[in-house]
């Protein structure tokens, strides 16, 4: 995204099921997504405009939770490059379609109020007061909209869900059963 780039990353995905759904959507091409991208440019850059990522967690892989009770759920996700504050999450306003999904047709979003940080490479993100249940289950939702604070004009390099050297994580502690 930078002529005066110092190193270059190349990496070789193959599909197979995986955890989260997601696209980047970007105003450089509006009719055109990165499905299947390693890395997202989020915010605004030189090369791809401004640039969001929708991203939805596939509950149907989370089978044998469906009856467990959680007290936390954090979104892990590698950082390669920041130029700017934390990013935030949104919540789309109806579900997208990774596929279908880019900046013309973009589904718009709402603030979810969950900053995100940074930490020890990764930027974390806590899911709890939107994923969880009062009780504590995980609940389906249209997933969320991971980009910059929308009057910042900066750009961060994270990692997607189809990238494999550096994958996304989430974490899920389940609530400890009383005495």
């Amino acid at each position: 995204a930078n002529e005066n780039a110092e190193r270059i990353v190349y990496e070789m995905n193959l599909y197979e099921p995986k955890l989260f759904q997601d696209t980047t959507v970007e105003s450089r091409r509006p009719n055109e997504n990165n499905v299947y991208g390693g890395i997202a440019f989020l915010g605004n850059s030189p090369d791809c405009g401004t640039q969001l990522l929708y991203s939805r967690i596939d509950t149907s892989k989370l089978w044998d939770t469906k009856h467990s009770l959680f007290e936390r759920v954090r979104l892990f996700v590698p950082y390669y490059m920041t130029t700017g504050k934390p990013l935030q999450l949104y919540a789309p306003l109806k579900r997208f379609c990774s596929f279908g999904s880019n900046w013309a047709n973009r589904i718009q979003s709402s603030d979810l109020h969950i900053q995100g940080e940074w930490r020890h490479g990764f930027l974390v993100f806590d899911l709890s007061a939107y994923l969880l249940k009062k009780a504590g289950n995980l609940q389906e939702l249209d997933g969320f909209v991971i980009q910059p604070n929308r009057n910042e004009d900066s750009f961060s390099v994270i990692a997607t869900a189809d990238n494999y050297f550096t994958p996304q994580i989430l974490e899920l502690t389940l609530k400890t059963k009383e005495k």
